[in-house]
Formats: C-alpha cells, sequence, structure tokens
C-alpha cells in the first residue's frame, strides 16, 4: 500500500525517459529558481512587498472576523452550557455532556467557518495573489497591487474551483491524511490554469492541474521543504524577513507553474 502511495507522489521515471528521446523542456533546478528569483525580483521588491502585505492584511482581517464570532460563540456555549448543567439533578455529569456537545459543534462551526472564508475570500485573494507575480514575471514588471482583485472577473469560476479542491482534497484526507496531501499538491497550479484557461470548468481545471503535476508532485514537495529555511529566518528577525519571503516565494511558483506547464505543452503537442 505504501508503495502505491508513493508511486503516486513520484513518477518520474517516465517522464524522465521521454525527455531524453524528444529533448523536452526540463524542470529549473532549486539553486537556479533561487537564483533567476533573486534577478528577477531586483529594482522590483518595493511592489512586490507591499502587493504581498496588502494580501495579506485582507486575509488576516478577515480570518480575525471569522476567528471573533467563533470566539463568541464558544462564549455563549460555555456559559450556556454551565447554566444547563446546573439546574440537572447531577449537575457534573450533565456539565460533562454538555461541554462535550459544545466541543463538537464548535468543531464543525469553525470548519463551516474556516471553509467558507476559504472559499469566498482567501481562495479568491489567493488566486490574485499568485497571479499578480506570474503577470509580474512574464511582462518583466513590478507587482500590481491591483491584480490581488483578479478574481472579480471571474468570482464564481474561483469560488466554484476552490469549494471542489477543497473538498476533494478533504475527501482524500480522511485516507490517513497522506492521500490527501498528495491531493493538494495535484491542485497546486489550479488558480494559474483557471486564468491561463478561463474556458474550463472549474473540474476541468482540476483535472489539468493533476496532469501537469503528474511526475512533479516530489519536486514540488521538495522545493516546498527548502522553503522551511526562510520561515527559519522570519524567527530570528521577529517577522521582518517574511515581507520578503512572501514575494520571493511567490516568484518561485510563478516559475515553477510556466516549467511544468512547458512539459505538459510540449508533450501534447509531441504526442498528437
Amino acid at each position: 500500500m505504501f508503495q502505491g502511495v508513493l508511486s503516486l507522489f513520484y513518477s518520474n521515471q517516465t517522464t524522465n525517459s521521454r525527455e531524453e528521446r524528444f529533448d523536452a523542456p526540463s524542470l529549473h533546478t532549486i539553486n537556479d529558481f533561487y537564483k533567476n528569483t533573486w534577478e528577477f525580483l531586483k529594482g522590483k521588491w518595493l511592489m512586490s512587498v507591499l502587493t504581498s502585505l496588502v494580501a495579506s492584511v485582507i486575509t488576516g482581517i478577515v480570518g480575525g472576523i471569522f476567528g471573533a464570532i467563533l470566539y463568541v460563540f464558544l462564549f455563549i456555549g460555555i456559559f450556556g452550557a454551565a447554566a444547563t448543567g446546573a439546574s440537572f439533578e447531577e449537575p457534573e455529569s450533565a456539565m460533562l455532556t454538555s461541554f462535550f456537545i459544545i466541543f463538537i459543534v464548535a468543531f464543525l462551526v469553525s470548519f463551516i467557518f474556516m471553509f467558507l472564508a476559504k472559499l469566498f475570500v482567501f481562495g479568491p485573494i489567493n488566486y490574485g495573489l499568485q497571479n499578480a507575480f506570474l503577470i509580474s514575471l512574464r511582462d518583466n514588471k513590478e507587482a500590481n497591487i491591483e491584480n490581488i482583485f483578479l478574481a472579480k472577473n471571474n468570482y464564481i469560476g474561483t469560488v466554484k474551483i476552490t469549494g471542489w479542491s477543497v473538498l476533494f482534497i478533504f475527501l482524500w484526507s480522511l485516507l490517513f491524511i497522506i492521500p490527501g496531501i498528495i491531493k493538494a499538491y495535484s491542485y497546486a497550479m489550479i488558480y494559474y490554469i483557471r486564468r491561463d484557461y478561463p474556458e474550463l470548468t472549474a473540474n476541468e481545471c482540476l483535472k489539468l492541474s493533476s496532469q501537469m503535476m503528474d511526475g512533479h508532485k516530489l519536486d514540488l514537495f521538495i522545493l516546498h521543504i527548502t522553503f522551511i529555511g526562510l520561515s527559519l529566518l522570519g524567527l530570528c528577525t521577529g517577522g521582518i524577513s517574511n515581507f520578503f519571503a512572501a514575494p520571493f516565494i511567490a516568484t518561485i511558483m510563478a516559475q515553477f507553474y510556466e516549467d511544468v506547464k512547458a512539459k505538459y505543452e510540449y508533450y501534447q503537442s509531441a504526442f498528437k
């Protein structure tokens, strides 16, 4: 079973043999991703940082509002449980039962709240942020803060693709977590694809992302591991370096998408 799961995550052998035969475009190395990003962002740091910062502020405010609503619910529920338990003949047993019910309800409510936040705010903002740096990379220009709100041009489509991806990842996560992680990597390119192929439905975008990431999920996983160093740097600098790490990572991810897209398109034309 473990080998089967691992094969879903890492299936580069066939891809590599095809590359040798057809001289297909290949992914940049991790060193190249970092070097290219550093060179690209020279002279563009100010707008890149501001773009990432605006997106973080928006998601932070929304997350805070949803969190506050949840805490209010818990506060009311706990005191309600205490008052209810006091009226029973066996108050301690009643209190324990009430608190257990409150815990279950709070978990469900928090899940629903976070799903709604992801669906209607975090997803669309992330869509805009990712594509803001993709556009910047393609045009060789500074990131544009207005592009954070790109989802307004196809808001319903962005909500749909976010909802389906979250749902499928959650369902796959029920199979001992790892399948959900694999599925998350399969869907890593959906927001870029949503913009590049606006004619596709949400499910078609998910399918295309899975096809593009076939053989590259482990590549992206390893790339993500290298970001741990940037996170540790953020801890050492009191979070100051995170202002620069966010656009740096977003630009690397845009490069990664360009690479996997180029390979996918190459094979589509080569095997027709």
